[in-house]
């Protein structure tokens, strides 16, 4: 492209501020020089701008597909991973709470037993779309961690807040599903821990709503469980 612009502006310098134009072949042949050489700096502008835009767009499409996942749509574990780190930096900083909660399906072994994991992954789907809808004009963290599992990250004033989310995930999860003529329903756990109260750190956090979860899990409950100490010591 340099190279063009120095021809150009060499020609069109000889062309229009030349003290003697010996012959008239010459300057014309210097013109159609001119016009060629805006030619192929116009190709190599524009194939230039092709392919910026060409390589923005392929880069936004792998991380788009780096940081969602494929089933859902929703926030995968790598997008999980850099919204915590922010998310404790900030309320650190700020003095923040905010809520980790991870939800687990019950009975969507059953599913995928009964009706194949087609119909498994479509429920799946289902879900994450009901609940993507419910958080829309929020800006709380809902994302799949795998399988049957989603978390949501949510920062609160007061607990009750969190409990009304809570019971807002919990009554959209276990809404029935059509698929077809059959109307299929999961059941649901959700345990949640609060920072800075129960944990500082990402895997703490995770590791003790997930304690409040299976809690319930092993009594073969469904709904909401926030962490407590006695929740481990069982």
């Amino acid at each position: 492209i340099f190279i063009c612009i120095y021809h150009i502006s060499d020609k069109y310098f000889l062309i229009h501020h030349a003290v003697a134009r010996p012959f008239k072949a010459e300057m014309n042949a210097n013109s159609v020089f001119l016009i060629l050489s805006f030619i192929i700096l116009w190709s190599s502008i524009v194939g230039y701008l092709t392919d910026y835009y060409k390589n923005r767009e392929q880069l936004s499409y792998l991380k788009k597909i780096a940081y969602t996942d494929n089933l859902t749509s929703l926030s995968n574990r790598n997008a999980l991973n850099g919204h915590f780190k922010n998310i404790l930096s900030k309320s650190t900083q700020t003095g923040r709470q905010f809520a980790c909660m991870i939800i687990d399906l019950n009975n969507f072994k059953d599913i995928n037993d009964n009706y194949g994991h087609l119909i498994g992954d479509e429920i799946l789907t289902l879900i994450g779309g009901k609940l993507k809808a419910a958080f829309k004009n929020t800006n709380h963290f809902l994302g799949r961690l795998g399988g049957d599992e989603f978390i949501v990250l949510a920062h609160y004033q007061n607990l009750s807040e969190i409990e009304a989310i809570a019971n807002k995930i919990y009554n959209t999860v276990v809404e029935g599903n059509r698929i077809g003529n059959d109307l299929l329903k999961v059941g649901c756990c959700i345990g949640i821990s609060l920072f800075p109260e129960n944990g500082t750190t990402q895997k703490i956090l995770m590791n003790l709503a997930d304690v409040s979860l299976y809690k319930m899990k092993k009594q073969r409950l469904n709904g909401v469980c926030f962490y407590s100490s006695s929740a481990t010591e069982d």
